[in-house]
């Protein structure tokens, strides 16, 4: 399970995130969509998760909602 691996906390730690929240729960593709709300942009977020993509040990791509509002989707 995601939650388990502490991906949100690992997330919540890059400097400008604000929180992380699951929107649904795991599904067969084993990957879970996170909410993250920052102080940046859909484009900076990515880069700083990239950053830390070791730290992470996950792969993910990012959708923008909304300015401050990241949807991104984790996969093992």
């Amino acid at each position: 399970d995601f939650m388990d691996k502490g991906i949100s906390g690992t997330i919540r730690n890059i400097k400008g995130v604000n929180a992380v929240s699951p929107k649904g729960s795991s599904n067969s593709n084993n990957s879970i969509v996170l909410e993250v709300q920052a102080d940046f942009n859909g484009i900076t977020l990515y880069e700083r998760m990239r950053l830390r993509r070791e730290d992470l040990g996950i792969k993910f791509t990012n959708k923008e909602v909304k300015p401050g509002v990241v949807h991104i989707i984790v996969s093992k």
